[in-house]
């Protein structure tokens, strides 16, 4: 059996954690100082596998369970893994770009100039790093890819690759999941005869 719809919203919700971390840690940074560095390694990586490892293995989870049953075909769970695959590669894309002073993405706001700033102008600069990361999540995993915003070092075109051949595997999955669903939903279960009379042949 499917697993319910809630857990899966769960893990969409988990995608959102790390914005929420990056506003606290600039919240509790910017009591006495101007912020100029950026957060430490330890808290992104936290970040990071709460909000895009997490969500990554539950979508893997109830993609396996879905498989399970070529009768089953629930459009609402398919569009929650889509969505947490987009709201998962946009937090890397964010965490990326704000884990130092050199932007990983040509394009995309950046928050660290290089001098101290104020918390307004840090979480502006955060909402907007969370916008375009959304934004190349999503023409990213659609393949469409603008070149408005690219990739500048290893890891960030690394990701990038990764989402892109993942939105290409999950279309491919859903259309043959789709296409398994069409032909079994008819099927007799088990092989069995549906009981359905077979009309004689006139002679």
């Amino acid at each position: 059996m499917p697993p319910p719809p809630r857990h899966l919203a769960a893990s969409l919700a988990l995608c959102g954690l790390p914005f929420v971390g990056l506003v606290a840690f600039l919240l509790w940074s910017h009591r006495d100082i101007h912020l100029l560095h950026p957060p430490s390694a330890g808290l992104l990586w936290t970040l990071g596998i709460a909000g895009s490892l997490v969500p990554g293995v539950r979508v893997v989870e109830v993609w396996r369970r879905l498989l399970g049953d070529p009768r089953q075909f629930r459009i609402g769970l398919l569009l929650q893994m889509y969505a947490s695959l987009i709201l998962g590669f946009a937090s890397v894309f964010a965490l990326l770009q704000t884990s130092a002073v050199e932007p990983h993405f040509s394009g995309m706001a950046s928050m660290w100039a290089g001098e101290p700033a104020t918390l307004a102008v840090h979480l502006t600069a955060l909402v907007e790093v969370f916008v375009d990361a959304l934004y190349l999540s999503v023409v990213t995993i659609t393949t469409v890819g603008f070149g408005d915003i690219a990739a500048t070092s290893s890891v960030a075109r690394l990701v990038v690759a990764a989402e892109a051949l993942t939105g290409v595997a999950f279309m491919g999955l859903v259309l043959g999941r789709y296409f398994s669903y069409c032909t079994h939903r008819d099927a007799p279960e088990g092989g069995r005869p549906t009981g359905r009379s077979t009309p004689e042949r006139t002679r």
